[in-house]
């Protein structure tokens, strides 16, 4: 296991891992606890209104508007590991494709393990992994399919939330990261959430192929 793997995946000492039947560390489970927490915390912030209704439709704008920062971030992504043409790394054929994906890049987890994006897309990548086929089939078509095969960040996350208010924490180093990933995408994102999110007013940039004012 290479020492970038480590630092961004694994979590207890080698022998709290079972690999023959995969089954989670303590450690493992209990960063997954923490995350769990971490995103109702973040819902709790999200949805400040009384009114029941009003409350499912912020949180429905919220995390309509996190997955298309999940899409913003995820293109940044590729193309900061794969700056020069995409084919050249993804041939049509899918086999060939596959075989290069599930390789492990040592470059690749190196970006990987030196950032964090924010909560709300952590959190849309998480929903994305509990459906494996339509993950793989995503980035299939969207030529990316070495996304599929990096390992979803448990460590780093549960070193960035707090025990004490389950806050999510990253430091300097791994925020910074992921600007220098949109920087050079070209895009500027707001990484932390304070709330409270107002549905009606929040506003993004929308493109349109057909149309032309």
């Amino acid at each position: 296991m290479s020492q970038s793997y480590t630092k961004y995946f694994a979590l207890g000492s080698s022998t709290d891992i079972d690999e023959q039947e995969h089954f989670p560390t303590e450690g493992e489970v209990n960063a997954h606890l923490k995350l769990m927490k971490s995103f109702q915390n973040l819902r709790k912030t999200v949805i400040v209104s009384s009114d029941v209704k009003a409350g499912a439709k912020s949180w429905q704008v919220f995390v309509t508007n996190a997955a298309r920062r999940f899409i913003i971030y995820v293109s940044a992504l590729k193309c900061y590991m794969f700056p020069n043409s995409v084919e050249a790394h993804y041939p049509i054929d899918e086999e060939i494709m596959y075989k290069k994906a599930c390789a492990r890049n040592r470059r690749s987890l190196d970006i990987m393990s030196n950032h964090l994006p924010p909560l709300d897309i952590v959190m849309v990548w998480h929903a994305f992994a509990l459906n494996p086929r339509v993950l793989y089939d995503t980035f299939l078509r969207n030529d990316f399919l070495t996304f599929v095969f990096i390992p979803f960040p448990l460590r780093l996350l549960s070193e960035a939330i707090s025990d004490a208010t389950f806050e999510y924490l990253p430091n300097v180093a791994l925020v910074s990261g992921f600007h220098k990933i949109m920087n050079a995408y070209g895009v500027t994102m707001e990484y932390e959430f304070n709330g409270p999110f107002i549905a009606n007013i929040t506003r993004v940039p929308v493109f349109c192929p057909t149309l032309t004012l």
